[in-house]
């Protein structure tokens, strides 16, 4: 799912824990500039948030097209 947020990525798999980071920084708004220095744990976290907010939404859609399937 970070890939599908994150279009830019390579493989999730092949992401050092520091990108991986980086990446939801990002998603929390992070700029990522030189002088911008690292991001701060509140804008992980809002990151964090936002990636879980998708993956629940994406589990959600599954199961309603499941669910979709089974009545029609």
């Amino acid at each position: 799912m970070l890939k599908v947020a994150r279009k830019n990525l390579r493989r999730v798999s092949d992401v050092a824990i520091h990108e991986f980071y980086g990446e939801l920084a990002k998603l929390g708004g992070f700029l990522g500039r030189e002088s911008d220095g690292e991001s701060g744990w509140m804008t992980i976290w809002r990151g964090w948030q936002k990636l879980d907010t998708r993956i629940r939404g994406a589990q959600l859609a599954l199961r309603f097209k499941s669910e979709l399937e089974k009545s029609g």
